[in-house]
């Protein structure tokens, strides 16, 4: 299934159908929609040139291929669809690192944490 843009209900119903979730983009800064991929559990496999690759860690929260290139990915979509163990590995994996590292709580933490040691930093400066 290949979709160019969906309300996010479609979207979530898609990320739950689906076993793989590939963003085969080489130009994007982030993906935002790898992220909601990886919170629904699923394994995703996206290009190294793609910004979201950089949380990524291969193999084991998701599959980072060199180059975008239709055999490629389907090797690695063959890989992961005749090993179900594997998969269901790296989906669950995926919903850990963004549960643990990319939550809304988490990213409240890291601002509140940025604010402390500003006023910590202009306290001392004065």
């Amino acid at each position: 299934m290949f979709l160019n843009s969906t309300s996010d209900q479609e979207l979530a119903e898609v990320c739950a159908a689906c076993d793989v979730f590939v963003y085969p983009t080489s130009a994007s800064p982030w993906g935002l929609v790898v992220t909601e991929a990886m919170a629904a559990s699923k394994p995703v496999i996206v290009s190294k040139q793609a910004g979201i690759s950089e949380i990524i860690q291969n193999g084991v929260n998701g599959i980072v291929v060199d180059h975008p290139k239709p055999k490629e990915i389907a090797k690695q979509i063959e890989m992961l669809m005749n090993n179900s163990k594997l998969r269901k590995r790296i989906g669950e994996n995926a919903y850990e690192y963004v549960k643990n590292s990319l939550s809304w709580e988490k990213y409240a933490k890291n601002v509140e944490n940025v604010f402390k040691e500003t006023i910590s930093h202009s306290k001392r400066g004065h």
